[in-house]
């Protein structure tokens, strides 16, 4: 009976043990996350301000002509040295699009309406 007691005090303390490392692994990710925005949005302001990439809101002027919607997401990502900003919008028809425009053009590279299939 003893026995029994101190085996269930182990596995307790085991349990807590991998809560508490869990929750560790848990908050820092939360902290990394926090901090890649901070950054991105630092490499964004100071790409913008030496005039490598055009101010979203130019982008979002161009989008907006097509009539009126949402965006819900926008990415700046560098590929084979191009800067290009990533949106999806929701149109007035429900339909979600994916747009790709050069960020230092404003040129529209891509357009397509995401089904919600599998690529």
């Amino acid at each position: 009976m003893v026995a029994e007691g101190k085996e269930a005090k182990r596995r307790g303390g085991t349990l807590w043990s991998v809560g508490l490392f869990l929750t560790v692994i848990m908050a820092s990710t939360w902290v990394c996350a926090d901090r890649e925005k901070r950054e991105d949005h630092d490499r964004a302001r100071h790409l913008r301000q030496a005039g490598t990439i055009l101010p979203l809101e130019r982008i979002v002027e161009k989008i907006s002509q097509g009539g009126k919607g949402r965006l819900l997401k926008v990415e700046l990502e560098q590929r084979h040295g191009v800067w290009i900003y990533e949106i999806k919008r929701l149109d007035e028809q429900g339909r979600l699009l994916e747009l790709e425009f050069d960020a230092e053009t404003g040129d529209l590279l891509r357009s397509r309406e995401d089904r919600g299939e599998d690529e």
